[in-house]
């Protein structure tokens, strides 16, 4: 939330045409604004200071309900992520290889590398029978044209 602030800022900077300040801004943003100093820096300064204890502090202030909940909001994400992905992937006819996926990987306990070079030896299939298909409708075409 932090780099929302620099966000803005460099959006000003760029409707003003004011690019060396937009350079400087994401230079800035990016340190001060949560990628850098606050997300990664300070947490370990924090916790290399203070020690375990502090932090184990800070979790207990935080109440029970609010840990429950971002442990749910965690288990739901992957769903949320494979929702997203199914968006975009062009499942029609090919929604029988997402559920032998699903199958094989929660049921026979395949690894993703596994399951992952199946559906490579799936897809190079339906490639050769598409253009065996392509192949022969040019030449059944090409004889009745004759």
């Amino acid at each position: 939330m932090a780099g929302s602030f620099w966000l803005h800022r460099i959006e000003k900077y760029v409707e003003q045409g004011k690019f060396k300040s937009v350079y400087n801004t994401v230079l800035i943003g990016n340190f001060f604004g949560g990628r850098i100093l606050i997300a990664n820096v300070l947490p370990i300064i924090l916790y290399l200071v203070l020690g375990s204890v502090f932090i184990n502090d800070i979790l207990g202030v935080i109440p029970q309900e609010l840990i429950t909940g971002l442990s749910t909001a965690g288990k739901v994400l992957p769903a949320l992520g494979m929702a997203i992905l199914l968006k975009y992937l062009p499942l029609k006819g090919n929604f029988q290889y997402l559920i032998l996926g699903f199958v094989l990987f929660s049921y026979v306990n395949l690894p993703i590398l596994a399951i992952a070079l199946i559906g490579v030896v799936i897809a190079v299939t339906i490639y050769h029978n598409l253009e065996k298909e392509a192949k022969m409708s040019v030449t059944a075409g090409g004889i009745g044209d004759e």
